[in-house]
């Protein structure tokens, strides 16, 4: 069963897993000390249709598996 999309002003902490719509309006990297132009994570900052935010943080083995998909704009 497809998930609805859920508004940001709705997410609690221990949410059950959910789907929301965003788009990136900022996203950082924090480079590694013996390769800066590799990250050990990065942070976004997330805004939905109705205009709330909210910042998330993308580390590890996701960092890998996510990285080139995540654009702002």
């Amino acid at each position: 069963m497809p998930l609805d999309i859920t508004p940001i002003s709705q997410l609690t902490l221990g949410t059950d897993p959910c789907k929301i719509n965003v788009r990136i309006v900022r996203l950082w990297g924090f480079p590694k000390k013996d390769k800066p132009e590799e990250f050990t994570g990065i942070d976004l900052l997330l805004v939905d249709e109705k205009g709330s935010r909210i910042q998330a943080s993308v580390k590890g083995k996701l960092l890998d598996k996510f990285q080139k998909d995540l654009k702002e704009g």
